[in-house]
């Protein structure tokens, strides 16, 4: 009870901040006149407000030099050069703003990698560019997937837990959603783009089943790998000889876990006793190829809308719908305030010209509307006229803000289909009134997980009709899919699947000092980076929500933090070869720069390695030990991905 009633007592303040903070647009309502002199309200609604109070007693740290880039295009295909000179650097937002009377379809923005998330062929292609063996094209895939899955999950009623059949826990949809590390979605999704891995067909996988846990195993060069794909783990298991991968996970659970245990000195943890009970490594079905396609980067920007990701855990989640993690580190216990991931949101801002004909082909359904250069008005003043728009979109919904202007009171209504993925429309839907200055919340008819909702406006009466609207939706999405800025010249690519004749204008606005954000450039080409946040890591789900409480209350606290890093392979596999850290550190975000060179400054052979980080991590000490690590890697052909730093962007 007193964790309800410190919800709700926080809830006031969230709701006069929401528009801030998740949209930036003004919350309250306005009267003003028009230059005829009649008086327009200016009313707002709120569809699935910021469930997930407690974020603002945490939130997210302010910008400290707050900058904008902004360059405009009218081709399908154009790039710019962004040249940024931080080591201290987050890019907080970035947009693209129909600013033409055109349809763009399409609009999509390449970052400095050039990752196109929106066909998969080619990202496979782009992953794997210039990897000499099948080996390193599946661990350059097997990295490039630690830095780009999150899942995306929320309560599905009819089905207790993330169910495949349904929108809510659908592996097809999790790359570009937020969450923490489902580790049946993460090797369902690395297998359908195993698939795509050229030449198509060489490589594929299929998921494992370790008791409550799920593993993967890929094939390749004539036999299977085994393979961890969960962010916590992003493991590959050694026969004896550390030579040969173990092909099957049973060979692992008849070994007794010894294999598996081989890596806790060179991690600080190993995985054996989660899955050692009734662990079965029992070979699911082999993942398809076109079981990914449903991945969609695909929308449309119609006239005067915009779409703006915010990078920086912007999104919101609704505390209720959350149900697979039900440990003491769930969102629903105070201590956590947020559920155990990074998230990113992106907001669709769309706002109609009533006083024009052009917006017109995009509305849904009208009745009893005529278009004037003052607005909407009813034909009939004796009848009531509404207008229907719907807000699609193909990632999953989060909440809303509508904002009305009526020239005298109007009603505002919104609807949603039974299943989650339908976006036909038809008139049997149940329209649902807003309440101005009022919260909609429900689960089972609001649009959080939905794919698309509609929104009626309605008036009646004498001199009644409807000045102009404004509706922001907000869509749940994985933050390393956004196209952020990194250290050095940026080469950012925007391309559109038809332009239409019409123009628009991309907004990067970032912090060039951020004081919780830290980047070692490479000094060779060759290496690779240890990527860990001091304070409560990325992806140890269960140290993430810790961070942020960090910084607010111990924005100055120093930790001391040892990173090491091990041989995992061949001759002397488990050896320290460097120890690259052992300093005082502030609390942030680090990507520590390796040059694959052991303590006596001799180049190390490619191949896999794994880091260790040691230190006091956080308020609670959640890590067993205090230590972390991951696996690492060296390619044979230089650092991957290639760093902005030593890139030639003339290319």
């Amino acid at each position: 009870m007193v964790f309800v009633k410190e919800l709700l007592k926080i809830k006031n303040i969230v709701m006069k901040r929401s528009m801030q903070m998740a949209f930036g647009m003004l919350l309250n309502a306005l009267t003003f006149f028009t230059m005829t002199g009649q008086t327009v309200t200016s009313s707002h609604y709120t569809i699935e407000a910021v469930n997930d109070s407690l974020i603002f007693r945490y939130p997210n740290p302010a910008p400290r030099h707050k900058l904008l880039y902004s360059f405009r295009v009218t081709s399908e295909d154009q790039d710019e050069i962004i040249q940024v000179q931080s080591k201290n650097l987050h890019t907080l937002s970035v947009s693209i703003r129909n600013v033409s009377d055109k349809l763009i379809q399409s609009p999509y923005l390449l970052g400095p990698e050039g990752y196109d998330f929106r066909d998969m062929d080619k990202l496979a292609a782009k992953i794997t560019e210039g990897a000499e063996t099948e080996l390193e094209k599946f661990f350059r895939l097997h990295q490039w997937f630690s830095y780009h899955y999150d899942r995306y999950e929320t309560k599905d009623t009819k089905y207790p837990g993330f169910d495949y059949d349904s929108f809510f826990g659908n592996p097809l949809h999790v790359l570009n959603q937020y969450g923490g590390s489902m580790c049946g979605d993460a090797v369902h999704v690395l297998n359908s783009i195993l698939w795509r891995i050229p030449p198509v067909g060489s490589m594929y996988g299929r998921r494992v089943q370790m008791h409550e846990h799920q593993t993967g195993e890929a094939w390749f060069e004539g036999a299977w790998h085994n393979f961890d794909a969960s962010p916590e783990i992003r493991w590959v298991y050694f026969d004896y000889d550390n030579k040969t991968i173990i092909p099957f996970w049973k060979d692992l659970i008849k070994d007794g876990g010894e294999l598996i245990k081989r890596i806790k000195p060179m991690t600080g943890w190993d995985i054996w006793d989660d899955y050692s009970k009734e662990a079965s490594g029992k070979q699911y079905y082999i993942v398809n190829k076109e079981e990914g396609t449903q991945w969609n980067y695909n929308f449309k920007l119609k006239p005067g809308e915009e779409f703006t990701m915010y990078y920086d855990m912007r999104g919101r989640t609704d505390q209720v719908s959350r149900n697979y993690n039900r440990s003491k580190y769930n969102i629903q216990n105070p201590v956590d305030y947020r559920n155990p991931c990074d998230y990113a949101s992106a907001v669709f801002t769309y706002k109609p010209d009533f006083t024009t004909d052009l917006h017109k082909k995009f509305v849904v359904e009208e009745t009893n509307i005529k278009w004037t250069k003052k607005g909407l008005i009813a034909k009939n003043e004796n009848k009531p006229a509404s207008i229907v728009f719907a807000s699609k979109s193909t990632w999953g919904m989060v909440g809303a803000e509508i904002t009305a202007d009526f020239f005298k009171d109007g009603k505002v209504y919104f609807a949603v289909t039974e299943r989650v993925k339908d976006t036909s429309y038809n008139k049997s839907l149940k329209w649902i009134p807003l309440r101005e200055s009022s919260v909609f919340e429900s689960e089972v008819t609001g649009i959080e997980g939905r794919m698309t909702y509609w929104v009626k406006f309605e008036f009646n009466g004498e001199n009644a009709g409807l000045k102009s609207a404004s509706i922001s939706t907000e869509v749940q999405i994985n933050k390393y899919s956004i196209p952020v800025l990194k250290y050095g010249p940026n080469k950012i690519h925007f391309s559109s699947g038809n332009m239409n004749g019409g123009e628009a204008e991309i907004t990067y606005t970032y912090d060039d000092q951020s004081k919780y954000d830290f980047y070692e450039p490479a000094t060779e080409d060759y290496g690779t980076w240890v990527f860990y946040r001091v304070g409560g890591n990325h992806t140890a789900t269960w140290t993430k929500p810790l961070f942020y409480r960090n910084v607010k209350n111990n924005p100055d606290t120093l930790m001391h933090i040892k990173v090491e890093i091990y041989k995992a392979f061949g001759k002397k596999a488990g050896k320290l070869v460097r120890l690259l850290k052992d300093e005082l550190m502030p609390l942030g975000s680090y990507w520590w720069y390796w040059n694959g060179r052991d303590d006596s400054g001799k180049r190390c052979e490619p191949g896999m390695y794994s880091f260790k980080v040691t230190g006091h991590v956080g308020e609670s000490d959640l890590y067993k030990g205090n230590q972390y690590g991951e696996r690492l890697y060296l390619f044979s052909n230089g650092v991957w991905p290639v760093p902005n730093e030593i890139i030639d962007t003339d290319n």
